[in-house]
């Protein structure tokens, strides 16, 4: 039989719905875009999403969850969550972003605060009600340990540029679309907002900044005009690559064109409500009317494609 499937994080279990603030109630989950698709189309519903998870725990949700017949909504999170592994039994494992690390680093090193300040883009008491949400976030919880501030160091030179993001999140979006496939469901894929700068490079909107992103061939080999075998050309540009294009051209996303915004639908619903912030009171989350117009437009697509 049939079922709707929600994957993603926190915008598609329906955070703040319900209430501004309210981030994982029953009453949320029961207003999302993905249950009312469900009601709608009188299918079972199934919520793999959860608050604060990364694409990596959509690619483990896919390969522990879909069934045959699933329509899978996919609600791509931001490429900048990483899985902080436990390294042994008294730590905890969780999902971080730069907006940890740059938490961490700017609340112990001087030379962090301008940019902490220019990546956050937050009023004072906004950022004041994120630090209290992770207040048991083990970055937060152990804001002064002298390893996690190193760790976050790295993280911050490497962790803020766009190119190394986009690359793991296309690998990662093309092994969840195979293995959707694969087991006779049908995937129908969201963008929430990932980085707006870095979902313009990769939906075409703005020029790639790196194109080699893989090395050169990593070995000699004897010149030969009939070594008896096809040698696999090397492909170091991102441009023109299956791995791009195959996300560029998938049917099954649903893409907003608004002209001067990334195609996700946290630009459709500033777009909609004249917004260029969220309000004083709400974490960033779409309200139960915005949840309710997105399944129209995810059921309209569904229609459509049937």
């Amino acid at each position: 039989m049939s079922r709707v499937l929600t994957l993603g994080c926190s915008h598609a279990w329906g955070a703040e719905a319900k209430s501004a603030g309210v981030i994982d109630t029953l009453e949320n989950l029961n207003l999302s875009f993905g249950k009312l698709v469900a009601d709608s189309l009188d299918l079972e519903f199934a919520m793999a999403a959860r608050p604060g998870v990364g694409n990596d725990q959509i690619l483990y949700d896919v390969i522990e969850h879909v069934q045959e017949n699933d329509i899978c909504l996919v609600s791509w999170t931001y490429l900048d969550r990483y899985l902080w592994t436990a390294r042994n039994t008294t730590e905890e494992s969780s999902w971080f972003t730069n907006w940890h690390v740059l938490t961490v680093l700017s609340n112990n090193l001087p030379k962090y605060f301008e940019i902490a300040e220019k990546f956050f883009k937050q009023k004072k008491e906004v950022r004041d009600k994120h630090v209290h949400a992770n207040r048991f976030h083990p970055f937060m919880k152990n804001m002064n340990d002298p390893d996690l501030i190193k760790f976050c160091e790295g993280q911050a030179v490497y962790g803020l540029a766009s190119m190394p993001k986009i690359v793991n999140f296309l690998k990662t979006y093309h092994a969840v679309d195979s293995i959707i496939k694969s087991r006779g469901a049908t995937p129908v894929y969201l963008h929430y907002d990932v980085e707006s700068d870095a979902l313009q490079k990769i939906t075409g909107m703005d020029e790639l900044d790196v194109q080699r992103i893989f090395p050169d061939r990593l070995y000699a080999m004897e010149e030969t005009n009939n070594p008896g075998w096809e040698e696999v050309l090397f492909h170091n540009e991102l441009d023109n690559t299956t791995l791009l294009n195959g996300y560029r051209d998938d049917s099954n996303f649903i893409r907003w064109k608004i002209e001067g915004t990334a195609s996700s639908y946290k630009e459709w619903y500033f777009n909609n409500n004249n917004l260029t912030e969220w309000p004083g009171d709400r974490l960033g989350h779409l309200d139960a009317q915005a949840h309710k117009e997105l399944a129209d437009i995810i059921l309209e697509k569904l229609n459509a494609d049937n």
